[in-house]
């Protein structure tokens, strides 16, 4: 195939891409995917509709086009065939074929599912699965018609349906249908080209990486101004960056004087070329390339538009950030002055209290109190911003008090607490006088002085605590005091909840971004060397190790050797990759035995 071809093709041609660097990218690609479908945008920024539309656009991308068409790069070039109402789609399908493939005429209720055009010889997993992509994407009703043209072959046709129309259901049709496609078919008439709904639908074409082939249908018979309109809408795809020249030798003419056939169609010459271009394309030497090329392209568009994702969501979680600070600010001040008051003998009246449990339910009620004030400080303070407002809305409205099982969290966390008391008494009990049972009877006398430092220690726990009883009582402060501050963080990670943030994910957005970028233009090696993400989060973190340094390590060492400083998992791992096993291979820590007892 020629030059001027792939000129009709591709505006601003890729580098050719390597065939290694592409099949490196699926597992990139796929987690990048599941990444994106998790972060939200649940705060107002100023682009938000706009990014969420983006990552929608690119999880799609992804998982619908990108994946399978990288799992199956031999099944047919799918081009689909796209123009708005009247530019005469359907005549250009069944001239193709010159059979009737779609029904024709100026409006038509039939055109709004999609026609799919294809070789009887199709089928197998891939066929199944894509017909079954078409119709999860614009429904049950698209028609499939199976023939014998060999341009069916190494090609799949989609009448799509017309460019501005949208469905019940708010969904485009005919971009639903791009979605999947390896080469776009644009018609226009010179009534509609000027549109600008076209040209917006051109633009979002271009941004996938589609190569186009352009085509003036329904010119007039006289030559001269079928020319005049040629060179103009050239002249603009040049100007849209679409065309690489304002040639209009790369729009493809349609001449409507040929007229119609009995198949709604035009005489097979009126489509010649067309059909000898497609036909190329799709054929088996230069179709590989078309595909890696159209996915290669894709791919480095998603990097593209992933990044701006990612510069949303920086947005959001800067706003999120600040109305964290509300969250953390409001609940430290309660635990705070709990925690003042317990020091200063503030809460000394629960030593009245025969044991720890009942004195406990004093405690609980503070604290869920507490829980209450802060929960209401937050919400206050949210209400006056707008990004906080919004989170307000709806079950926010429960953020305005504590929750129901806050007290009975703070109960249960409280009466554990008695036996941490223990563990203190250990520490600073007289040598070779606090054993466990010990440690329990000081645990259970000495819990009142922890709430009302000033009273008098019991003989036996003077006895067995001696010179640090002071100490040892401010550690047991310190010990209630950080059970009561985890009693209203677990309160308080409600809001936190609320905001939706997930920072750690956005970093191994921006991660495998960077992974995939370098893929495309050749700078890391092959897929054996280069781990997938997910592997690398469940088995580097363990063992130390960065991921950065896995990626640009081209060299394996031996399998089954062990040299000083080699950890057990990274030998196990190697193992694995050699001959072929799930490298995931966890290493238990071996258990000390108990020597205490």
């Amino acid at each position: 195939m020629g030059a001027r071809q792939w000129c009709r093709m591709w505006c601003n041609p890729p580098m050719q891409p390597d065939a290694v660097a592409i099949g490196a990218l699926r597992p990139r690609l796929e987690k990048l995917a599941e990444l994106l479908d998790r972060i939200e945008f649940t705060l107002p920024t100023d682009a938000r509709e706009e990014a969420e539309q983006a990552r929608g656009a690119i999880v799609k991308t992804v998982t619908e086009y990108l994946i399978p068409r990288l799992d199956e790069p031999e099944a047919p070039v799918v081009a689909a065939v796209i123009g708005a109402t009247g530019t005469g789609k359907s005549t250009i399908v069944n001239s193709l074929a010159n059979d009737r493939i779609s029904d024709v005429g100026a409006l038509r209720p039939t055109t709004r599912s999609p026609v799919l055009w294809a070789h009887r010889d199709h089928a197998g997993r891939y066929w199944s699965e894509f017909v079954a992509r078409v119709r999860e994407r614009v429904g049950a009703t698209v028609e499939v018609v199976i023939g014998d043209d060999e341009l069916t072959q190494e090609l799949t046709v989609i009448d799509t349906s017309p460019a501005e129309y949208i469905a019940p259901s708010g969904r485009n049709p005919a971009e639903d249908v791009l979605a999947l496609a390896d080469l776009c078919v644009f018609v226009t008439s010179p009534t509609r080209y000027a549109d600008i709904s076209a040209w917006q639908f051109l633009r979002e074409i271009r941004w996938r990486g589609v190569p186009m082939l352009f085509v003036l249908n329904r010119l007039p018979p006289d030559r001269d101004e079928a020319v005049a309109l040629l060179n103009d809408f050239a002249s603009r795809l040049h100007n849209n960056g679409l065309l690489l020249e304002p040639d209009a030798a790369m729009v493809f003419g349609v001449n409507e004087a040929v007229g119609d056939r009995w198949h709604g169609g035009l005489e097979p010459s009126a489509v010649g070329a067309l059909r000898n271009e497609l036909g190329a394309v799709s054929n088996s030497g230069y179709r590989d390339t078309l595909v890696a090329m159209t996915a290669y392209t894709t791919g480095r568009n998603v990097v593209d538009r992933s990044r701006i994702v990612l510069d949303e969501f920086d947005k959001v979680v800067a706003i999120a950030a600040e109305l964290e600070v509300v969250v953390d600010e409001s609940y430290d001040n309660q635990a705070t002055e709990i925690n003042e008051l317990l020091a200063s003998g503030g809460l000394s009246d629960m030593a009245r209290h025969r044991t720890w449990s009942e004195a406990a339910v004093d405690l609980t009620a503070i604290v869920t109190r507490r829980a209450g004030v802060a929960a209401q400080e937050t919400a206050r303070v949210w209400l006056a911003d707008p990004a906080g407002s919004v989170l307000l809305e709806g079950k926010g409205a429960s953020l305005w008090r504590h929750t129901e099982d806050t007290s009975w969290d703070v109960q249960g966390r409280l009466e554990e607490w008695e036996g941490t008391l223990s563990e203190v008494a250990v520490k600073h009990g007289r040598s070779g006088t606090m054993g466990g049972r010990a440690a329990k009877k000081v645990a259970a006398k000495s819990w009142s002085l922890v709430v009302a430092p000033g009273e008098k220690a019991p003989w036996g726990v003077r006895r067995r605590l001696g010179k640090s009883m002071d100490a040892y009582i401010s550690d047991a402060q310190d010990s209630l005091g950080r059970v009561v501050r985890d009693a209203l963080e677990v309160d308080a990670s409600r809001f936190r909840k609320h905001l939706g943030m997930e920072i750690d994910v956005a970093k191994q957005i921006d991660r495998n971004v960077v992974a995939i970028s370098a893929l495309l233009h050749g700078e890391v090696p092959p897929l054996e060397s280069v781990p997938d993400p997910a592997t690398v989060e469940e088995t580097v973190d363990s063992i130390g190790e960065d991921l950065e340094s896995i990626e640009s390590d081209e060299t394996a060492e031996e399998p089954g050797s062990l040299e000083d400083g080699d950890d057990l998992a990274d030998v196990a791992n190697t193992d694995a990759e050699h001959t072929g096993e799930d490298p995931q291979i966890k290493i238990e820590p071996i258990e000390e035995e108990d020597t205490d007892a």
